[in-house]
Parts: C-alpha cells; sequence; structure tokens
C-alpha cells in the first residue's frame, strides 16, 4: 500500500504528461489564427478588387449608353449588360483567390431621368455578390465569407459646351446621306441642346451650324454685311479685270435683302500662313458673278454739228427685264475720259451660292438650330477648309459679338467651359468647275445709259456749243455668263473666283518684275500655283493644327463617311485632336452615322460615381 500510494504521489506532482495535450490545443489556436489571418487579408484584397472591378465596369457601362439606340430593345440592353460583365471580368479574373462569383450574381441596370420628353441624365446601378471560400475552414465553424460591392454612376450632358456643326453638303450628299446626316445632327444637338434646356438651367450649352460645299453663306444681314471691307464711298470696289478696268458696283448689291445671297470671300491675306482665325475687320467680300460687257454711245459728226460726250457725266439707269423699275447691281465706267466707250457691270449670285445652306451662329433654341439643318440641301463641290475654318470663328473669342450675340462666343474656361467642332466630309477636296448664275432671271435685265452730249459747231469744242442730256437705252439685255476663262461673243466674262476661299499671292514669290505672280485659283500654299487636291489638303492640313494649337482647347472630331479613300481617311484621322485618332471615326456604311454621332454624344458627356 506504501508502494502505490507513493506511486499516485510522483504522478501527481510530474508536468510531462500534460505537455502533448498543450502542444495540441496551442497548435490549433496558432494554425487557426494564422489561416484567419490569411483570410481576412484574402478577404480584404477580393473585395477591394471586386469593388474596382465594378466601379471599371459601371464607368465603362455608362459610356457604352451613348451606343444604345433610343428605346433600345430587350436584345440590345442585353448585350449592353453582357458588355459590362465581360470588362468586369477583365478586371476580376473568375477564380481570383478562389472567389466564386457567378454571372447570376452581377447584376446592372439604368434609368432615364427625363424633363419635358428630354434625356437630362442616366442613372447606372451596378450590384455583385459572391463567396470567398476560407483557408481556416476546420478551425472555425464558417466555411466561406460573403463577398458584395455595389456603386452607381450619373452620365449628363455637359453643363457648359459651345459645339459647333461643320458638315458636308455637297452634290455627293444627296439623297440617304443627307436625310441621314440631318437625322443625326437632329439627335446629337437635342442630346446636348435640349438636354440643358430641360434641365432648367439653360444659358450654358449652345451649337451652331455651318452647312459648307465650295461656298460659305454667313447671310445678308448688318451683322455680317458689317466684315465687308471692300467699300468706296458708296461704292463696292470689285477687283480689276486683264485690262486693269475697276469694277464698281452700287453698294445696293450688299445692303438689298433680295440681292446679295450672303456668300462671302476671304480677304487677302497678307502674311505667309494662310488658314487664319483673322477677325471681323479683316476685310472680306461678297461672293458674286460679274458680267462686263462694253456699250459704245454713237456720236455724230455731220456738217456744222459735232459731238461729245462730257467727262463725268455718264448715268445709268436699270429697269428690271419686264420693264418695271428695279435697282439692279450695276456699275459703268467709261474706259477713258476721251473715249465713247463705256464698260457695263453687272453682278449675279453664283448657282454654287445655296440659301439652304445657311450658316447658324451658336444658339440655345434648339427649333432654330433644327430647321437649320432642316434645309440643308446637298449640291456643289468639296472645300473641307471652309467648314472647319468657320467654325473656328464661331469658337474663338476673337468674334465675340461679331455674330450679333454680345459676350459670344465665350473667354476659354479650363475644365469648365468645352469648345467642340464636329467636322463631317464624305470625299476628297475638290474644287469646283464652271459654275452658272443661282437665279435664271437674272439671265436679262434691262437698262439705260445717260451721258450728257455737248453739241459745238466748232470741231474743237471752242465755239457755237451747247449742251443737251441724250439717253441711251437699250432694253431686255440678255447676259451670257461663262467661266472664268472664257468669254462669249458679247465680251461676257467673269471677274470673281467662285468659291470662298480667296485667291492669295505666295509669298516672296515674284515673276522677275518685281510683282508677285498670282493665278486667279491659287490659294497660295505650299508652293501650289492652283486650286487642286493637293493644294487644298496641305491648306486642310496647315488649318487643323492652327485650331488645335488654338490657346482657346478647341477639340475637333472628324467624321468621313463612306468610302472617302485612304488619303483622304488619314488626313481627316491627323486633323482631329487628341494624341491618337481617338476623336476621328469612319463611317464607311452610312447607316452607322447615328451610331458615330450617338459615339461623340456620349464623349460630350460627364460620367461620374456617386455611390
Amino acid at each position: 500500500m506504501k508502494v502505490e500510494s507513493h506511486f499516485i504521489r510522483r504522478l501527481k506532482s510530474s508536468q510531462r504528461g500534460a505537455v502533448v495535450p498543450l502542444f495540441l490545443v496551442t497548435a490549433v489556436l496558432i494554425l487557426g489564427t494564422t489561416f484567419g489571418g490569411i483570410d481576412l487579408i484574402r478577404y480584404s484584397v477580393a473585395q477591394g478588387r471586386l469593388q474596382n472591378a465594378l466601379d471599371g465596369a459601371t464607368l465603362s457601362a455608362g459610356r457604352n449608353l451613348a451606343n444604345l439606340t433610343a428605346n433600345p430593345t430587350e436584345t440590345e440592353v442585353t448585350q449592353w449588360q453582357t458588355d459590362a460583365y465581360e470588362y468586369f471580368r477583365s478586371n476580376l479574373p473568375d477564380g481570383f483567390l478562389g472567389s466564386n462569383i457567378n454571372s447570376d450574381d452581377l447584376q446592372i441596370t439604368y434609368q432615364d431621368e427625363t424633363v419635358n420628353g428630354y434625356t437630362i441624365g442616366q442613372h447606372i446601378e451596378m450590384t455583385a455578390r459572391g463567396d470567398l471560400p476560407l483557408v481556416s475552414t476546420g478551425f472555425l465553424n464558417v466555411s466561406s465569407m460573403g463577398l458584395q460591392a455595389s456603386n452607381k454612376a450619373v452620365r449628363r450632358t455637359r453643363s457648359d459646351l459651345e459645339l459647333v456643326l461643320a458638315l458636308d453638303n455637297t452634290g455627293s450628299m444627296k439623297g440617304s446621306r443627307m436625310s441621314t446626316l440631318k437625322a443625326a445632327a437632329k439627335e446629337l444637338s437635342s442630346t446636348v441642346l435640349g438636354a440643358s434646356q430641360a434641365s432648367g438651367v439653360p444659358g450654358r450649352v449652345f451649337v451652331g451650324l455651318v452647312p459648307f460645299a465650295d461656298t460659305i453663306n454667313v447671310g445678308n444681314t448688318p451683322v455680317t454685311q458689317a466684315w465687308l471691307g471692300e467699300h468706296t464711298g458708296t461704292n463696292v470696289v470689285l477687283p480689276t479685270d486683264s485690262a486693269g478696268n475697276p469694277a464698281a458696283m452700287n453698294t445696293n448689291f450688299i445692303q438689298s435683302s433680295t440681292q446679295w445671297m450672303g456668300c462671302i470671300v476671304e480677304p487677302p491675306f497678307t502674311t505667309q500662313l494662310p488658314a487664319e482665325v483673322l477677325t471681323p475687320s479683316s476685310g472680306f467680300r461678297p461672293l458674286h458673278l460679274t458680267l462686263r460687257t462694253d456699250k459704245t454711245i454713237a456720236l455724230s459728226s455731220k456738217g456744222k454739228s459735232y459731238e461729245r460726250i462730257l467727262d463725268g457725266h455718264d448715268q445709268l439707269k436699270v429697269f428690271a427685264a419686264n420693264g418695271a423699275s428695279y435697282d439692279r447691281r450695276v456699275g459703268a465706267k467709261r474706259t477713258t475720259n476721251k473715249s465713247d466707250i463705256f464698260t457695263i457691270y453687272s453682278a449675279a449670285n453664283p448657282s454654287n451660292c445655296k440659301s439652304s445652306r445657311l450658316t447658324r451662329f451658336l444658339s440655345e433654341d434648339l427649333d432654330t438650330i433644327h430647321a437649320a439643318i432642316n434645309k440643308m440641301d446637298a449640291d456643289g463641290n468639296t472645300l473641307v477648309p471652309l467648314g472647319l475654318l468657320w467654325g473656328w470663328r464661331m469658337l474663338h473669342p476673337g468674334w465675340q459679338g461679331a455674330w450679333g450675340v454680345p459676350g459670344m462666343p465665350r473667354e476659354p474656361e479650363p475644365k469648365v467651359l468645352s469648345k467642340v467642332i464636329v467636322l463631317l466630309t464624305d470625299g476628297e477636296n475638290a474644287p469646283p468647275g464652271a459654275i452658272g448664275i443661282a437665279d435664271s432671271s437674272e439671265r436679262q435685265f434691262a437698262y439705260e445709259l445717260g451721258v450728257d452730249i455737248q453739241t459745238c459747231t466748232d470741231k474743237n469744242f471752242k465755239n457755237g456749243c451747247s449742251t443737251a442730256l441724250r439717253r441711251e437705252a437699250v432694253k431686255n439685255f440678255s447676259v451670257s455668263y461663262t467661266d472664268s476663262s472664257s468669254s462669249n461673243d458679247s465680251g461676257n466674262r467673269w471677274q470673281e473666283p467662285m468659291t470662298s476661299l480667296k485667291v492669295r499671292e505666295p509669298f516672296g514669290a515674284n515673276n522677275g518684275s518685281g510683282t508677285f505672280n498670282r493665278q486667279s485659283t491659287s490659294i497660295g500654299w505650299d508652293d501650289q500655283t492652283s486650286m487642286n487636291t493637293k493644294s487644298l489638303d496641305a491648306y486642310l492640313a496647315a488649318l487643323c493644327e492652327n485650331v488645335k494649337e488654338d490657346i482657346n482647347g478647341i477639340k475637333i472630331y472628324t467624321v468621313t463617311l463612306g468610302n472617302v479613300g485612304s488619303s483622304t481617311e488619314k488626313l481627316m484621322a491627323k486633323c482631329s485632336s487628341g494624341p491618337t485618332s481617338g476623336y476621328a471615326y469612319n463611317a464607311n456604311n452610312v447607316s452607322d452615322l447615328d451610331k458615330v454621332f450617338k459615339s461623340i454624344a456620349g464623349a460630350l458627356t460627364e460620367l461620374r460615381l456617386t455611390q
């Protein structure tokens, strides 16, 4: 019994028997804590990656809303959701850190915010759920942890925008191209301007329109008349003809709203660099056709009666062809003080000056812009620089107030105000050929040329002289207009280039006699001596760089419609803004134009996360 008691006492006092159980308990606690810590890190990383992927997918889906048509079909919405899911997966691969997120666990919806029928914003909501299996399973009663993320975003049109649509209205745009362009342009203007009006905060978004071909029509208004600088007294002085005779025209050609149609010509350039923004006071000229024909006043010298025309006593009265009084744009000039020959000048609007292609300055009135778009008509040749040039002038603060709207266009406000030109063409640059007159009724007019005839009995006109007014009259004189390089048997010929681009003297070049060479169709750029596709392309390239380097921060979106050829496509892409061609679009299929303009509208929106 004593031995047994002793053994029991020793066993009770020994610590070696507790080591193994203690080790097992401690090891479980240590492993559980370690794996639990690893799971917390895994969860934190997975949850953060999930939220970032969801944010990126939401923003991508917001931008992609621009590609949805109005009232999208269920198929289109499903495709939009699928694109968002694929973007999500590109940032959070399936099985990341062992996580499980099924496609059914990813939900994305959007809702339009409309006021008075206009969509002023789109609200996007996206959620994702999943689970992360734990490596600490077995140590804890939890086998996985739930992953969940959500966010919201809003996509709204910009609250500060000046947008100019410079759109090709040339003959190749006839038919479906023009109708498609009108629909797309109206939808784009409705997106940016209509939303601004409906938002209840108008006055910060404006849209302008520059329809172009080989002419630009700024309209005949007191505002645009003030841009015309070549006035001398009561006459508009035209370029001299090949004989050096000036063609003086009555200013009623300009000031009457029924005569000059509003097409404008660039002033002479005074520097080496073309494609300048210039200013409204640079001296633009009205575009018109000038007819020249000579009229000889028959004088008699019979017996003792001798006749001569008194110097400075020529008068001109003009009638319409039907005999009614009509203040036609006509001028007369005596060839020399001693001559009995008078040169009669008449002006008419060229047929490539279209009233349907009327430039509309920046406006916040959607109906005004839509009405101008609806009037667009396809005709004429392609001079892409004209569209960009006048789009630039519509946005440049140097023209502030010149369009008749005080304070417009606005001064630049970095990071606040966006100034944008959308430049569209469906063909390469091509100057026009022979041009007719806009109104066939202008082919005829009647005039009376009145002169003071002095009759003397002395052939030296010193004795027996008396003064009597004699009027020479010609009724229903039919005029015939021809191209710039030829004349008909009546001596009628053009006196004016028939495009809005002004002829320019190549800087520094001369013909050896101290005077500059000038060809009547030259734009004087890139050593070109004629207005052709090559010289116009070079002119456009220079203009694009000038606009993009403008300190006013104007962005250019370019659109080529149809098969324009690789050269024009590259030229337009290079013309667009941005370090790459991200601002350049190709609508090879005309039906794609709607999507292109929707994409541009999307680029002009502000997209931000709200949660």
